[in-house]
C-alpha cells in the first residue's frame, strides 16, 4: 500500500489548494466531482489499491 501514498498526497494537497487558494470549500462533495485533477487522483487510488490488494497478493 506504500504505493499509493503519492496519489493520496497529491488529493490532499490539491483540496488544500482548491479551499485556500481558490475559495471553494463550501461544499466538498460537489468539488470531488467537477474537479478532474482530483477526482482522477481518487480513482487511480482506488485502481492502484484494487491492483495491490488483489492482484500481488
Amino acid at each position: 500500500m506504500m504505493l499509493t501514498i503519492p496519489f493520496v498526497v497529491y488529493a490532499v494537497f490539491r483540496y488544500l489548494h482548491l479551499v485556500y487558494a481558490r475559495r471553494l470549500g463550501g461544499s466538498p462533495e460537489i468539488l470531488l466531482v467537477r474537479d478532474r485533477p482530483l477526482l482522477a487522483s481518487i480513482l487511480l487510488w482506488g485502481v492502484g489499491s484494487v491492483l495491490i490488494l488483489y492482484i500481488w497478493a
